[in-house]
């Protein structure tokens, strides 16, 4: 048994960064995001879970009574990224804690996460901020331009650690902007009979390779990126520019695209990205991926002409 358990220790690697993430915390001031620590440990081709021996971990901390008998509190951040092998080690734990024993579950995805999980939590929701407040705090906190953000408040979500994400990494957001209208425009070409030079494959091709060379959270932050552009062209094409978050370049980017992406075959073009998000979370290959991606949606571009 004592060999076991020293064998535990040893693979539980989540704990050997406990003072790295607890400095990366402090250093953020708190605002943090799971794919700022990723980057912080130089894993943007990982996908962060939390595994079995994690929850053995915590089960077996659980069973030690707390430091002068006070509290024991344990946070499960991104709990959507558990492991639903490692799920049911948890069960009982959530259901029958220790005395004094608080477990605060943490997520932005709560449809996935397991039905047994959330039948032994008290659901706590947490609104996003106002806009005007994340643009004040922005141009307190970085001295930005009044307009620069707005903007950025505009598509943060409600979100003020993305709102940082978005100041500190603008040239990404362009670069994905950019990655998007030059796939799209193709597209559109390849739906108004354009001649092979307009359509310009290559181009195309060397887009959607550079993107398959970043990290597998990169390359879904990028379809991500492409769902809410698509929202927001079909919401700019209907007339509903009060619902379009985006900022002022996108919005010229998107004014090009709202006769080619409409009613008829925007939902199907969500779809495709959600899909694509599905089996890259899945590690599949992401080549095949986004090559699967572009034919379909192509098509799917052709269907509404």
């Amino acid at each position: 048994m004592h060999r076991r358990f020293r064998v535990l220790q040893i693979n539980i690697k989540s704990r050997q960064f406990a003072q790295e993430f607890r400095d990366f915390v402090f250093a953020k001031n708190y605002h943090i995001d799971v794919e700022d620590w990723l980057s912080e440990l130089g894993g943007e081709n990982k996908q962060a879970t939390i595994n079995i021996r994690d929850c053995s971990n915590i089960i077996q901390k659980n069973s030690v009574q707390s430091y002068e008998g006070g509290y024991k509190i344990f946070i499960f951040w991104c709990l959507d990224r558990l492991y639903h092998a490692a799920a049911p080690k948890l069960l009982k734990t959530l259901e029958e804690p220790e005395k004094n024993t608080l477990f605060i579950l943490l997520t932005e995805n709560p449809d996935k996460i397991l039905a047994t999980i959330l039948s032994r939590t008290q659901l706590v929701k947490i609104p996003p901020l106002d806009q005007e407040v994340i643009a004040q705090q922005l141009v307190k906190d970085f001295g930005m331009p009044v307009q620069k953000a707005e903007d950025i408040a505009g598509i943060s979500e409600g979100s003020y650690v993305k709102a940082i994400n978005l100041h500190e990494n603008n040239h990404e957001l362009r670069d994905m902007l950019r990655k998007f209208e030059v796939l799209f425009s193709g597209m559109s070409a390849l739906r108004n009979h354009a001649s092979p030079q307009q359509i310009n494959y290559l181009v195309a091709q060397d887009v959607m390779s550079s993107i398959v060379e970043t990290g597998r959270e990169e390359q879904k932050n990028f379809l991500r990126f492409v769902s809410r552009m698509i929202r927001n062209i079909l919401m700019l094409g209907t007339q509903n520019e009060n619902l379009v978050r985006a900022t002022t370049e996108e919005k010229k980017v998107m004014s090009y695209f709202t006769k080619t992406i409409a009613l008829k075959n925007a939902q199907p073009i969500l779809h495709e990205c959600t899909q694509a998000l599905y089996h890259i979370e899945r590690n599949g290959n992401s080549t095949l991926i986004f090559t699967d991606f572009y034919l379909k949606v192509s098509k799917l571009m052709l269907a509404n002409s």
